[in-house]
């Protein structure tokens, strides 16, 4: 996961610094190198008796490095470049209601890896995840009342993690905009104040955020950006992207919300920033499995020491 000192909006197809542009540039790219590939080989079989040893060498290593590179598919485009199979009217969205236990569910989403970004002058929430499963369970409930067009499509893109560039495939949709979306927006970002050409908001808690955290929420939340330490039994919230007032808070909300004991771990990356995390330990487990297990995705459930 990408990390930033708060949780910023940015659009899906900036969210894993891909590093190609688009879907239809990459193929162009993939039969532009097969072209060029077929003239090395025209070239050598005429001239490369010409040369000496070493760049012999130096022309095959290329051609078999060209080879290998214009035969790897870029096969996958990214998730937003596909045509939706279907739109709402402006009196449909308005109509669309959305029940506490979606709400819940997005809450618990909003503080892992959900985002809200606008399209025009209206807001649209985005799911990416490396889980499929996951993903597609948060899609077939969205899809149930209506909000969303295609299914989760995989993407391929790097993700720079702690200064590490790193190869992933995730899966993404995201919902029609909505004005629930809107609203949520103005809730959970507020303006970015540092200039960033790319970043114009950030994310932020809501004010009645210790309202918003129910079991299911945090089920989600868990889902998302929890990680389950096997050998000291414990649960760490990977909150890297909130502030340390916030997580503090985060922590406040699951002592009086759940009566669940959490500590702050703070990490240190190779850049000198500093991330807070939140830490249930062993002694929380068993509660914390009983609260949100009902709630949980099967295929999430190791994040909790669970099997599914």
């Amino acid at each position: 996961m990408q990390f930033s000192s708060s949780k910023t909006e940015v659009r899906p197809d900036k969210l894993l610094n891909v590093m190609w542009t688009s879907y239809y540039s990459q193929r162009l790219w993939h039969w532009g190198l097969i072209l060029i590939y077929y003239f090395f080989i025209i070239f050598i079989k005429l001239f490369i008796n010409t040369f000496g040893p070493s760049v012999r060498f130096f022309i095959i290593y290329f051609t078999a490095t060209l080879f290998h590179f214009s035969f790897t598919p870029f096969s996958t485009p990214p998730a937003n470049s596909s045509v939706r199979t279907k739109t709402l009217t402006k009196t449909e969205k308005a109509n669309i209601f959305i029940p506490q236990y979606t709400s819940e569910l997005i809450t618990g989403m909003l503080l892992s890896d959900g985002s809200l970004y606008f399209v025009g002058k209206s807001a649209r929430f985005n799911i990416e995840q490396k889980h499929k499963d996951f993903v597609f369970d948060i899609w077939n409930e969205l899809n149930s009342l209506g909000i969303v067009g295609k299914s989760p499509t995989p993407a391929v893109g790097v993700l720079n993690i702690y200064g590490k560039l790193t190869r992933v495939t995730t899966y993404r949709f995201t919902t029609f905009t909505l004005p629930y979306f809107t609203n949520l927006h103005l809730q959970w970002y507020k303006p970015n104040l540092i200039p960033d050409v790319r970043v114009k908001y950030i994310k932020t808690l809501p004010r009645n955020i210790s309202e918003l955290i129910t079991a299911r929420s945090l089920a989600f939340w868990l889902a998302g950006d929890g990680t389950f330490e096997k050998g000291r039994g414990r649960i760490t919230l990977c909150t890297d992207n909130f502030s340390e007032d916030e997580v503090i808070q985060l922590s406040s909300i699951l002592s009086n919300n759940f009566n669940i004991s959490s500590s702050l771990r703070s990490i240190t990356s190779k850049f000198n920033k500093i991330y807070f995390r939140l830490v249930i330990p062993t002694s929380q487990l068993s509660k914390v499995q009983n609260l949100v297990k009902p709630f949980m995705p099967k295929a999430m459930l190791y994040r909790i020491g669970l099997e599914s």
